[in-house]
């Protein structure tokens, strides 16, 4: 790269940094990730330097950068996260092996222990209720038990990904 190259680059840079900063933020939401899709925007720059120069309107082109490479994010996040559910989920109990306390899920989930979700779901795995003992413990029909069931693991799901 060439000195009058990267002096456009650091000019594009200062320029464009905060409004770049300020769309990835809130596209993804997280500060964290808006900085490292942002450096990672402007090291796509620095390495494609004649591509930069020759955009006709180079703000935009960094703009359409920086778009691709939060898209690439949440595809790794999308990945990771179902890598993390379905490892969660699918793992038997005796495939993560054996300890001689179990970690008591009441204080590692704190507050959630507390919701009527969280207890309805234990009732199910930890006590191995069927649907219908549950159902007919709730008083409801075996349908709507399932229903409640499926509104709380997603419910659980969603409050343990924060």
């Amino acid at each position: 790269m060439t000195q009058e190259q990267s002096e456009q680059i650091e000019q594009c840079y200062l320029s464009c940094y905060r409004p770049l900063l300020a769309y990835a933020r809130a596209a993804l939401g997280r500060e964290a990730l808006a900085e490292e899709a942002v450096q990672e925007t402007f090291g796509i720059v620095c390495r494609k330097p004649e591509e930069f120069l020759a955009a006709e309107n180079r703000r935009a082109w960094v703009y359409q950068v920086l778009k691709y490479v939060i898209q690439n994010q949440r595809r790794v996040q999308a990945r990771a996260e179902r890598f993390f559910s379905a490892s969660v989920e699918d793992t038997a109990p005796e495939a993560l092996g054996s300890y001689r306390d179990p970690p008591d899920p009441d204080l590692l989930y704190g507050d959630l222990a507390k919701t009527e979700e969280y207890r309805l779901i234990r009732r199910l795995t930890e006590e191995k209720l069927s649907m219908l003992e549950l159902s007919q413990e709730l008083g409801i029909s075996v349908s709507a038990c399932k229903k409640r069931v499926q509104r709380a693991r997603e419910f659980l799901r969603r409050r343990l990904r924060l």
